[in-house]
C-alpha cells in the first residue's frame, strides 16, 4: 500500500511537491512509521522505484526470447495500458527528478545493473551477452520515453505503432 500511495502522490503532485506526510496519509500509516524505515523522501521514492520496477521487469522480460517478433511490442503495450497510468506518471516524475537527485539517479542505475547481473545465469555466448546488455539499456530508455510521450500527449499509442516501434528496436 505504501508503494501504491507513493506512486499516486508522486505521479499526481510531482516529485518536488510530494511529501512523506501526504504519502503516509494516502497509505493510512503514521509518518513516523515511514521514517523508521527510510531516512528521507528520496530513499522512499528510490526504494519504491527499485521494488516496483524490479518485479515489473522480471514479469515482463523473458530474456530468452526478447528478440523474438512481437515480444517488445507486447512489453510496451503492457507498460502503457490504462491500468498503468499511475506507474507511467510516477516513472516520468522519477526520470525528471533523477536528473537532479543523486539518490534517485543511483536507484535508476542500480535497476539496470541488477537486470544485467541476471545475464550470466542465462548461459549465452559472449556476443549474445553484449547484445542483451545493450538491449536492456535501450529498452529501459525507450520505455521511459514511451511513458513520457503517453503522459504528455494524453493519447495512448496504437497497437500498430507499438509493433512498428518494437520491431525497429529488435
Amino acid at each position: 500500500m505504501l508503494f501504491r500511495s507513493a506512486f499516486h502522490v508522486v505521479g499526481k503532485s510531482g516529485f518536488q511537491f510530494a511529501t512523506v506526510s501526504r504519502i503516509a496519509r494516502k497509505a493510512g500509516v503514521a509518518v513516523s512509521s515511514i521514517y523508521k524505515i527510510y531516512n528521507s523522501k528520496e530513499e522512499l521514492i528510490a526504494d519504491c522505484y527499485l521494488q516496483a520496477y524490479r518485479f515489473h521487469w522480471m514479469r515482463l522480460i523473458n530474456f530468452v526470447n526478447v528478440l523474438e517478433p512481437g515480444v517488445l511490442s507486447s512489453m510496451m503495450a503492457t507498460v502503457i495500458r490504462d491500468g498503468n497510468k499511475p506507474r507511467r506518471e510516477f516513472a516520468l516524475e522519477f526520470a525528471i527528478a533523477s536528473a537532479h537527485n543523486e539518490t534517485l539517479k543511483k536507484a535508476a542505475v542500480k535497476q539496470m545493473v541488477d537486470l544485467e547481473d541476471i545475464i550470466p545465469d542465462l548461459y549465452l555466448t559472449e556476443n549474445e551477452e553484449i547484445m542483451l546488455r545493450q538491449m536492456i539499456r535501450y529498452l529501459t530508455y525507450s520505455l521511459i520515453g514511451l511513458n513520457m510521450i503517453e503522459v504528455l500527449s494524453g493519447e495512448p499509442s496504437s497497437w500498430p505503432e507499438l509493433v512498428s516501434f518494437g520491431e525497429s528496436l529488435r
